[in-house]
């Protein structure tokens, strides 16, 4: 399973502080995780914000809900960077920001490379 939450929030100025976010995403994934046995693989991505400042927060507060999860006994989840570099949205390559700063085709291409091997490796898939 894939989640890729907040980028509208943190792209809208709404963005919310650290610790609401790390602990409403904490409390949904681990509903989501009491929900089904076994636990399914949980993958938990970051992709495009609108700016750098809101993108560097967005991903930073993500990571923290990942090891606030991990440190928790959270062994199905896994954190996934798909901002095409890995270093955030505002620096992708030109092509990549579609309508209303939404990936293009390309840019889809791109996250797609960067998470399948990722996956695969946790899946088991060969």
């Amino acid at each position: 399973m894939v989640i890729d939450l907040g980028s509208n929030d943190y792209g809208s100025g709404h963005i919310p502080t650290t610790e609401l976010w790390v602990k409403a995403y904490s409390d949904f994934v681990q509903n989501i995780s009491a929900t089904y046995t076994p636990p399914p693989a949980i993958f938990l991505t970051v992709s495009h914000c609108v700016g750098k400042n809101e993108s560097i927060k967005y991903c930073a507060d993500t990571r923290k809900a990942f090891e606030s999860m991990k440190a928790g006994g959270m062994k199905n989840v896994h954190f996934l960077d798909v901002t095409v570099n890995g270093t955030g949205a505002w620096d992708v390559p030109p092509g990549t920001i579609g309508c209303d700063h939404h990936p293009s085709q390309t840019a889809h291409a791109l996250m797609g490379k960067i998470a399948a091997p990722q996956m695969k490796a946790v899946m088991g898939w060969d």
